[in-house]
């Protein structure tokens, strides 16, 4: 699961507050916890099931997924 593209099921209600924005899997943890980076800066731990990430399709993913959005770089523009 980690390094694909996924989006938060918002049909379920304590993920809706991510809506529409994508977000790359870093790792999975110990506790069955997907590390996401959802561009915005934070990561979150979300259970790492088909219930709670979408996978997007690859061409999906290349046209929504910003990759000098997201936080998870050696240098992010946003601290330069």
């Amino acid at each position: 699961m980690d390094g694909s593209v996924r989006e938060a099921n918002v049909e379920r209600p304590e993920l809706k507050r991510f809506g529409d924005i994508v977000g790359r899997v870093v790792t999975v943890n110990w506790s069955g916890k997907a590390l996401v980076d959802f561009q915005d800066g934070g990561w979150y731990d979300i259970t790492a099931s088909d219930a709670y990430l979408i996978k997007l399709d690859p061409a999906e993913a290349k046209a929504k997924f910003d990759p000098k959005a997201n936080s998870a770089q050696a240098f992010p523009e946003k601290q330069g």
